[in-house]
């Protein structure tokens, strides 16, 4: 057996030893150790659940890459698809879906209440059928006639609109005229995405079409879905390199910098938690080991008398110890993870929507994060050992010995 294992394992069961405070100390060490493994866990995991929650919900409600008439602020501005060239378009790389929208703003009236929106209208197979997925009532897009729409739940509780109910929409019609038509709502809509939830609903692209007079040709904007692994803003260039002066494609970033400049920011903030847990870490280890090595200096003495040197002694006081401190990183990852799966499944903690465009933290457990973050600790035990080396180093034998 190595010696100095063989010393460690005997000093553990030493009873002499085990009467000083030491005991407390460590238990702290081991407390302390374990929560901010689990707070540097819980902020990588919340932190990559809000990014990518965030992302897929503008994705799913907007698309990757959006094709406008260079004036797009004004939804009079249509774009003819017949000055595009769809075959260009479909030869990049990682074109997935390519869908004509039209963009309507109205009001909508139910017996009581008046609220401003926006009509989208799209097509039957919208993003392969993305629309059926947000609706909670049992009913499917495509299953749509003339002059129905589907409302968000939002909508459907601040004008008390339900699937069946009638309410009137508002049109202001290309000669400045108030166009009033009569809608049913066949059913509603969650799309997770707070912000799409309260300023539009959807209808079948050629409702719009009529009431507004426009020819088949004529729509608001084209939304473009590309394949997962594809770089989005590459792909937007590729696209602009191909389309006439008068239009212009946009990617997800651009239309919303704010909100991914806001996503981005996050992993800064965690990389600076990590930094300053990770640095308590350190700070909390290196204190316990410094006062086990002061409680312990006449059995430093003794070791030392007998030829054994610093780097072997300040071993066996970390080898006596790795178990307590590999507990706290085990104990830190079961809590985290529990926490983590809870949330995912319960959705127990809740956020302001207002504010983060979603009503519930997100959670995505990020496995290289966990392997790092486990590394960095186990980096930081052993950085650890620096300090008390020091202080065994100036611990002197003879003085010891005299003393005891």
């Amino acid at each position: 057996m190595n010696l100095e294992l063989f010393i460690a394992k005997r000093l553990s069961k030493s009873k002499k030893i085990k009467k000083h405070y030491t005991n407390t100390i460590t238990n702290l060490s081991k407390i302390v150790l374990s929560v901010c493994i689990t707070v540097m866990l819980l902020s990588v995991a919340i932190s990559k659940g809000l990014q990518s929650t965030i992302s897929k919900s503008l994705i799913d409600t907007h698309s990757e890459i959006s094709i406008n008439h260079i004036n797009k602020n004004n939804l009079n501005e249509l774009i003819d698809i017949k000055e595009i060239d769809f075959k260009k378009i479909k030869k990049i790389k990682g074109i997935k879906n390519i869908e004509n929208i039209v963009l309507t703003p109205v009001l909508i009236k139910n017996q009581k209440n008046l609220e401003g929106l926006v009509i989208k209208g799209v097509e039957d197979n919208y993003k392969d059928g993305l629309i059926n997925n947000f609706i909670i009532s049992n009913s499917e897009f495509e299953s749509l006639e003339k002059n129905e729409l589907i409302i968000s739940t939002n909508h459907s509780q601040t004008l008390d609109l339900n699937p069946g109910d009638n309410c009137y929409l508002y049109f202001i019609s290309t000669n400045k005229n108030i166009l009033k038509r009569k809608f049913i709502v066949k059913s509603v809509f969650d799309s997770k995405n707070i912000f799409f939830n309260k300023n539009y609903a959807f209808t079948k692209i050629n409702n719009l079409r009529e009431i507004n007079n426009f020819d088949e040709n004529l729509i608001s904007s084209i939304e473009i879905s590309i394949d997962k692994n594809v770089e989005i803003q590459g792909t937007t260039d590729k696209i602009n390199e191909v389309l006439n002066y008068n239009l212009v494609a946009t990617s997800i970033n651009e239309r919303f910098p704010g909100l991914f400049s806001w996503i981005y920011l996050f992993d800064k903030n965690i990389l600076f938690l990590i930094t300053i847990l990770l640095l308590i870490c350190l700070f909390n280890i290196t204190n316990t080991m410094l006062i086990i090595v002061f409680n312990q200096t006449q059995t430093v003495g003794i070791l030392k008398s007998i030829g054994m040197k610093n780097y072997s002694i300040i071993k066996i006081f970390m080898i006596q110890k790795t178990k307590i401190f590999l507990q706290s990183i085990f104990f830190g990852n079961l809590i985290s993870i529990f926490i983590c799966v809870f949330q995912s499944k319960t959705n127990f903690i809740k956020l302001n929507p207002d504010s983060y465009f979603i009503d519930y933290v997100p959670i995505e457990l990020d496995i290289p994060m966990l392997i790092t973050v486990n590394l960095l600790t186990l980096l930081i035990i052993q950085i650890s050992i620096f300090v008390p080396y020091l202080i065994v180093k100036k611990i002197s034998p003879s003085n010891i010995l005299k003393i005891n």
